[in-house]
């Protein structure tokens, strides 16, 4: 049961907006260490245990390949490690790969949380006003992609039970083509009908009314409200240089001075937010489940 999707678009966009945005932003390891782990706790409590097993193993993946091949293309840094032939393998280069490939993996895993909570109504909802069209194009096309995939696994499993399937490799390639082709008819033939149906709806009518079921709550403002302070304050703190790190030509120390470990708590605070609410809401659904 997902508590987090239940609140205002707004606020969805303003939690994800404020996550994505500082993963990229800041290049201090600590903080985007910390962004992959509470995108990762969060995107546990969301999903199916295998999926989110096999997101983990891609982006372990994605941290050993991008960490041993940076040191290839980068040499700097003074701590010089070994040598693989004329290449100098240094400590910061290898470091820095690794920071870069965290940052990465966990721009990746906010996107994917992003896409369980933000579903095509919300996304619509936010930005139909302003951009009706290209909103439009975008949602349709989001939901087009697995649907698009679903029906392709689908002729090509009625392709196999009528017996066309065929292991040589040119019968591989008239499968493919013949469930290409057919793909092709059918998304024309929905495309067609899709168009039927907006124009049978009055879309793009100026006297078309819209409705919603969006409504902002309380606990809608008092979460945004704490969100835009917490980030306010880690910019804040960013601006001043008190996050700042470098990795060359020599790793400068952490400080975990007074400003920097309430900076740290708030940035994982901020993160953490949908973790909390969900796991807070899915305690409370099975405690009342347990008294029935």
């Amino acid at each position: 049961m997902q508590r987090m999707i239940k609140f205002h678009p707004t606020v969805i966009a303003i939690f994800f907006i404020c996550s994505i945005f500082y993963t990229m932003y800041t290049n201090n390891p600590l903080a985007i260490m910390l962004s992959l782990f509470c995108s990762l706790l969060f995107y546990l409590v969301i999903e199916e245990k295998k999926k989110f097993l096999e997101h983990l193993l891609f982006i372990l993946f994605i941290i050993i390949i991008i960490t041993f091949t940076n040191p290839l293309f980068v040499s700097q840094g003074e701590t010089i490690l070994f040598t693989v032939g004329k290449k100098i393998i240094t400590k910061e280069s290898l470091v820095y790969g690794a920071v870069m490939a965290m940052m990465l993996g966990s721009i990746i895993t906010w996107f994917k949380c992003y896409n369980k909570i933000m579903t095509m109504d919300k996304f619509t909802y936010l930005f139909g006003k302003a951009l009706p069209n290209i909103s439009t194009i975008i949602s349709m096309g989001i939901a087009f992609i697995p649907r698009f995939i679903e029906k392709g696994k689908a002729i090509s499993l009625a392709q196999r039970n009528l017996g066309l399937y065929n292991q040589k490799i040119a019968g591989k390639i008239k499968l493919n083509l013949r469930v290409f082709s057919s793909l092709i008819t059918w998304a024309l033939e929905n495309s067609l009908d899709t168009a039927d149906s907006m124009n049978a709806r009055g879309y793009g009518l100026k006297q078309k009314t819209r409705f919603s079921v969006f409504r902002y709550k309380i606990e809608d403002l008092l979460l945004t409200f704490i969100m835009i302070s917490l980030m306010t304050f880690i910019m804040a703190g960013s601006i001043l240089n008190y996050l700042d790190y470098q990795y060359y030509p020599h790793l400068t120390p952490l400080s975990f001075s007074l400003i920097n470990s309430l900076l740290y708590l708030a940035l994982g605070l901020l993160m953490l937010i949908p973790t909390i609410i969900e796991v807070k809401e899915n305690a409370k659904w099975n405690f009342f489940k347990s008294k029935i």
